[in-house]
């Protein structure tokens, strides 16, 4: 299993080796809050679609490309409302 640390390893110059260091220092030393606010916006944007209605539509499009080249297979959406799936679906469909 792939952890934080390899995958932001693994990103090379982008997001630089100390902060995988200092997010997985924090968070096994118990301090999950530090290691949240550590976090670059950077990887959020890699790996998690978030923010206003229209910023996630705008996402989805480069997740959709991706998808066509193999580098996203799969989608999990977490505590979406009704609203928020149609927006998703009518979106990627």
């Amino acid at each position: 299993m792939k952890t934080w640390r390899s995958i932001l390893v693994g990103w090379g110059p982008g997001i630089r080796i100390f902060k995988a260091v200092e997010i997985q220092d924090h968070f096994l030393a118990g301090r999950r809050k530090k290691a949240q606010e550590a976090v670059p916006d950077e990887l959020i944007d890699k790996v998690a679609l978030v923010g206003p209605k229209e910023r996630i539509i705008d996402r989805l499009q480069d997740w959709k490309k991706a998808a066509q080249v193999s580098h996203v297979d799969s989608l999990l959406i977490k505590g979406a409302t009704k609203s928020d799936l149609l927006v998703f679906a009518e979106t990627v469909l």
